[in-house]
């Protein structure tokens, strides 16, 4: 995550993923899983 100086700038959150053949079966399961983790986690309110 990716917190800015300044309160009023965009944070950027960002979540790395290796696509695993095994469990999923593309790009779009590997991204799925990569924003269904972020909300899970809730990155987002530690920006707020």
């Amino acid at each position: 995550m990716l917190e800015p100086q300044n309160p009023e700038d965009d944070a950027f959150i960002l979540e790395f993923k290796v696509l695993c053949p095994n469990w999923e079966s593309g790009l779009e399961d590997a991204v799925a899983a990569a924003l269904s983790q972020i909300e899970e986690k809730q990155y987002q309110a530690d920006l707020v």
